[in-house]
């Protein structure tokens, strides 16, 4: 299904896009692409894109043929603009008629985003049927912009962080860091995280695609004194709240109709708090990523230096491989384009490198000492040579998951947080990679009865498309090279993942997964058959089939028949919790109801080519 948000570079629509990007075949459109590695050179990036502009609105929205449009464009009222009328009735109030014109004409459902500033807050508790009585000329904007069905308008208010500026609340409340404010105690909220509406929306165009009209989408009211105090816990901030009760405002919203027809219910306000707070968790954290020279290493490294989990104090590389190192080294000493100079300056301030070996404990242990946060993505990973050297894979996958959880389990470890990095290929294994994997997720559960003071989890996932060693790369170079393309059988299904995705799964564990889960992405997958027929494009290019290689899968699995029923969703991921009861917390409702295969939901020939359309064109420009 494809998606397109507009106004992606704002404080909701950096969210919608961060959260959908994956899950949907998902474009944004943006005025500038902003400095951040989470907008980086993808091509459904949309630049240049004016609220003013409607011509080129109207060109696009017929160019790409969404299924669904989603507004984020809109001038907030803690901005200048939002007094100036005309700038106020072009953008909040015409702009998402202009849209939904558009979209009419090709069947695609605008999502719009209002606010309870609608309302005059004399009384809160609003219902969707209540008459409308906006106090200013944001409200009233914003007002005349709520589109009608065939289209949805979701009446709500956000708090969040931002990428650029602090026109919010949680940017204005944290610049007071160890300063004094005012919290009023009757002045009542009923909104949401930036995180949590991002969701919604997701599950609205996912699970709801007949919803249309006008629905109240809210939490349970808070004051913003009792708000405020959240986010003092939260995030650490030292501030201190003064309650004041001079305001009194209540623009609160009564949520039940939303509630009742989606099934959908807001998080306690300290969690959604918790979980806004988790995505900056890293601030002033010493982070240790072993086996950081690897595909995923450095693209972990490079998406902490842009501060998309915080500031960490310092980043620390421990590899094997000197020449590596050095060359990722030399990669950050030498400053790139205007939008690397964010991850520029951070290298320069907080990357390390440290030489060691994940089989020496000594050489471990010294690292993980100056270490409150481990990625473990040290491994032998390549199936056939895991085979032939079944000695050096256990030596690295399982003495070096040992070294790990002896060094952070030690008296005086500073390690709160570590999160093992494993495969698919570790559940139901049947190759000696998959095994070694198997047992080093048990041995990283097992850690979790060792110490109460570290929280040891996992994350698990299929082929990363266009790492080092995987399929895209070696197809490409053997189409360049006129072929054959080689392939170890016809049947073969494989999970595919970009590296973000990837790195976007390890983000969440540390967030969300809780001791000894294991997180799972929800994943695409593809039949390699169909993977090379759209690489090899219609060109003249042979195919052999060579025959199934040591040790290798037809179909890789996820979730396994006997994980499924311990299977809780988290988000937009699966989690398996521990197979250890003691380390389950609370009740759940199992997702799933068997495996979790690659053989299931496979691509077309469409959506493959739009997955690997990157790395098929960077690829051939390096031949």
């Amino acid at each position: 299904m494809r998606v397109l948000i507009l106004g992606g570079s704002g404080m909701l629509g950096h969210r919608v896009w961060e959260l959908l990007r994956e899950r949907f075949d998902t474009w944004v459109a943006v005025r500038r692409r902003p400095d951040c590695p989470l907008f980086g050179a993808d091509e459904r990036v949309v630049e240049g894109l004016e609220a003013t502009d409607f011509a080129r609105l109207e060109r696009l929205i017929a160019e790409l043929v969404p299924a669904a449009v989603v507004n984020c464009v809109g001038i907030v009222k803690q901005l200048a603009a939002a007094h100036d009328p005309i700038a106020s009735i072009t953008v909040n109030a015409l702009f998402p008629h202009v849209v939904a014109r558009s979209c009419a004409h090709t069947g695609a459902r605008l999502i719009q985003i209002s606010t309870d500033c609608v309302f005059s807050g004399r009384r809160g508790g609003y219902l969707e049927s209540d008459v409308p009585a906006p106090s200013d000329l944001y409200g009233r904007s914003k007002l005349l912009g709520e589109v009608d069905k065939p289209h949805l308008t979701l009446r709500t208010s956000i708090i969040g962080r931002e990428l650029h500026g602090a026109h919010g609340l949680v940017e204005w409340f944290l610049a007071n860091r160890v300063g004094h404010v005012s919290g009023f105690t009757r002045a009542r909220f009923s909104g949401l995280t930036t995180l949590e509406l991002a969701g919604v929306i997701g599950d609205v165009i996912e699970r709801h695609p007949g919803l249309e009209g006008l629905y109240h989408v809210a939490a349970e009211p808070i004051s913003k004194y009792d708000l405020l105090m959240l986010l003092n816990a939260a995030f650490a901030a030292g501030v201190t709240i003064d309650p004041n009760e001079t305001l009194a405002l209540d623009r609160s919203l009564d949520g039940s109709r939303f509630r009742e027809t989606t099934g959908w219910t807001a998080p306690p306000w300290p969690e959604m708090v918790a979980a806004m707070a988790g995505a900056m968790m890293l601030d002033g954290k010493r982070v240790l990523v072993t086996g950081g020279t690897g595909s995923l290493g450095q693209k972990v490294v490079r998406r902490l230096l842009a501060g998309e989990m915080g500031q960490p104090a310092r980043i620390t590389i421990f590899s094997r491989d000197e020449a590596k190192q050095n060359d990722m080294r030399l990669a950050y000493l030498n400053r790139g384009a205007a939008t690397d100079d964010v991850i520029y300056e951070t290298s320069r301030r907080a990357l390390a490198f440290r030489i060691g070996d994940v089989r020496d404990y000594a050489a471990l242990s010294q690292a993980v000492m100056d270490a409150d946060v481990v990625v473990h993505a040290a491994a032998l990973k390549q199936v056939p040579s895991c085979e032939y050297f079944p000695t050096e894979a256990v030596r690295t996958n399982l003495d070096g998951a040992i070294n790990l959880v002896r060094a952070a389990a030690q008296p005086g470890s500073p390690v709160e947080l570590v999160v093992g990095i494993s495969t698919d290929k570790a559940c139901k294994p049947v190759n000696v990679m998959g095994m070694t994997k198997a047992i080093m997720e048990r041995i990283l559960i097992e850690a979790n009865l060792k110490t109460d003071r570290t929280r040891f989890i996992c994350v698990r996932y299929g082929n990363v498309v266009a790492s080092r060693g995987s399929v895209v790369p070696l197809f490409i170079e053997q189409i360049a090279k006129g072929g054959p393309v080689t392939i170890t059988t016809s049947e073969m299904t494989r999970f595919l993942l970009t590296l973000d995705h990837a790195v976007d799964t390890v983000f969440a564990a540390m967030r969300d997964a809780r001791r000894g889960e294991t997180f799972i992405p929800r994943a695409p997958s593809a039949r390699i058959t169909d993977l090379v027929e759209v690489m090899i494009d219609g060109r003249d290019i042979p195919v052999v089939v060579t025959g199934i290689r040591p040790g290798e899968k037809t179909h890789e699995i996820l979730v396994s028949e006997e994980e499924c029923h311990r299977t809780a969703r988290r988000g937009d991921y699966y989690a398996i919790l521990p197979i250890l009861p003691e380390l389950r917390e609370g009740t759940f409702e199992p997702v799933l109801r068997g495996e979790y295969s690659s053989m299931d939901d496979l691509l077309d020939h469409e959506a493959l080519r739009k997955l690997i359309a990157q790395y098929v064109s960077s690829g051939a420009e390096k031949q």
